[in-house]
């Protein structure tokens, strides 16, 4: 089965607050530095609970990433080189999209082909060299908000 996923739009979310000057420079852990890179991608499903509109979710959603950023602020860096993240505040990327089909067939049965579907990017591509996004530009520090017969979804 083949989803039809429209984007409706990819923007950059930096930090609520910029990183204070001392926290520029996030050293790497010796296991960081060795360990490959690696993107684990996790799809949520959530039911509706409230009336309220998709483009104000989306907004608190966005207010919220923005708020914390500001806590996590190496997600919102470049990776510098192999031992450091700058810490520079660039944000990261929050994408919206909206599903038309019926989400009861990919949840009755959630075939690997189906899920591969509703991820922003392929999880198996290369990562990027140093001076890229923290992780791959394209997957691990992005944000899908998805909206399917009304329900939302994060990835």
């Amino acid at each position: 089965m083949e989803l039809k996923v429209q984007f409706i739009s990819r923007e950059t979310i930096k930090p609520s607050s910029p990183t204070p000057h001392h926290l520029r420079t996030h050293k790497l852990s010796l296991l960081d530095q060795q360990a490959p890179p690696v993107y684990v991608p996790i799809l949520l499903f959530y039911s509706p609970t409230t009336d309220i509109s998709p483009t104000k979710k989306s907004c608190l959603l966005k207010n919220s990433l923005s708020k914390t950023l500001t806590y996590f602020y190496p997600f919102a860096g470049r990776i510098k080189d192999c031992y450091t993240i700058d810490c520079n505040d660039e944000g990261a990327t929050y994408i919206e999209a909206q599903i038309d089909s019926d989400m009861s067939v990919v949840l009755k049965e959630p075939g690997i082909d189906l899920l591969l579907q509703l991820l922003p990017c392929d999880p198996l591509e290369k990562f990027p060299e140093p001076s890229a996004p923290v992780g791959n530009p394209s997957c691990s520090d992005q944000l899908l908000f998805l909206w399917w017969d009304g329900n939302l979804r994060l990835y």
